[in-house]
């Protein structure tokens, strides 16, 4: 995924277990956070899934859902510092 601590999504999520939603199923991160990128593993996707496909990091589709106090509880702070420490171009997508 093209996200890391440039985005300052915390190189300490390497260390908490982290998630991203891909076609409604949460899946497991793998390895370090990067500076521009961080890598979730799909294999049971392959050879179907492709280059550009959506990863939720924070947010749900259908049933799976990942939320910032999620995040919080494990990093040990709050939601709102977690939404904050996102820089405004990063893209966002809001449902109500």
């Amino acid at each position: 995924m093209p996200v890391g601590y440039k985005d300052n999504f915390s190189r300490r999520m390497t260390f908490v277990n982290p998630k991203g939603i891909i076609r409604d199923k949460i899946y497991q991160m793998v390895g370090r956070v990067c500076m521009r990128f961080s890598f979730i593993d799909a294999t049971d996707l392959a050879p179907k899934i492709k280059v550009g496909e959506t990863v939720i990091l924070l947010g749900s589709e259908n049933k799976a859902k990942i939320d910032a106090s999620d995040w919080a509880k494990k990093l040990d702070t709050t939601f709102y510092e977690i939404l904050a420490q996102f820089p405004r171009d990063l893209p966002r997508i809001y449902k109500k």
